[in-house]
């Protein structure tokens, strides 16, 4: 029982000797691992290398040339975009008035700004007509027509805001005429458009009912041609020479083209 104890003993040591070592041998390898993580390497030239920290991407600006501002910079510094007024612009009202003093009903007159810019209006049953938002400076008015206006060109300068009242009365009498127009078989030609060609200014437009009939107002005094016009039924004309005191009545028969 002695020596059996004391062996043992013996083998016990011997495998806690061998436990110890082993112990060393694995804690001497630790630390040269955990020291590479901790201080830095150095290369072949004596160079540190970069820790993992080091190396982390990061956000920054991104690199300009010299003298050019980054792009934030340039945002900041641009001027903002404005939006324009709008210009300015005023009214322009008028009242046209026969020989007689008598105001004048759906009369067309015109107002005219250079070689194109041109508005059109028609009085209403107290004779009067307003230019709403035009531009400000000169413009001329055109009674009757543009081309052949029954007056000379009334020049009026535009302001800004509500302009004056203009009283224009015209120097010669006018008159209607009552047009009827047929078709080629002689039957009644509705929907047919209706203008008028006065040698002394002025153009009077109308269309026919049902019954081919159409009064047209505000026709000047002498030379008229009256033309009729209906995409389908044809076209045809008429000329006449009125008088004063004349209220004359016309026929137009259309034809088609071959």
């Amino acid at each position: 029982m002695g020596r059996s104890g004391g062996a043992l003993w013996v083998a016990l040591a011997a495998l806690a000797l061998i436990v110890l070592v082993l112990a060393l041998v694995f804690r001497s390898g630790d630390p040269a691992q955990s020291s590479s993580a901790a201080i830095p390497q150095r290369s072949a030239t004596g160079a540190t290398a970069p820790t993992a920290a080091e190396t982390a991407p990061r956000l920054e600006a991104a690199p300009t040339s010299p003298g050019v501002a980054p792009a934030a910079a340039a945002v900041d510094s641009a001027p903002s975009a404005s939006v324009a007024p709008d210009a300015a612009s005023g009214t322009l009202q008028v009242e046209v008035f026969d020989v007689d003093g008598a105001a004048l009903t759906d009369f067309v007159l015109f107002a005219q700004r250079g070689a194109k810019e041109r508005r059109e209006q028609r009085t209403d049953a107290s004779g009067l007509a307003r230019f709403e938002a035009l531009e400000l400076g000169a413009w001329s008015l055109l009674l009757g027509d543009h081309e052949r206006p029954l007056l000379p060109p009334t020049p009026v300068e535009v302001r800004e805001g509500e302009g004056p009242l203009l009283r224009l009365a015209l120097s010669a009498p006018l008159t209607e005429l009552e047009v009827e127009v047929v078709d080629e078989a002689g039957r009644p030609a509705p929907n047919v458009a209706l203008r008028t060609r006065c040698e002394r200014g002025g153009v009077s437009r109308g269309v026919t009912d049902h019954a081919g009939r159409a009064v047209l107002r505000h026709v000047s005094l002498g030379p008229v041609r009256v033309f009729a016009n209906e995409e389908h039924l044809g076209r045809g004309n008429r000329a006449l020479e009125i008088a004063a005191g004349e209220r004359p009545k016309v026929q137009i028969a259309l034809a088609t083209r071959p």
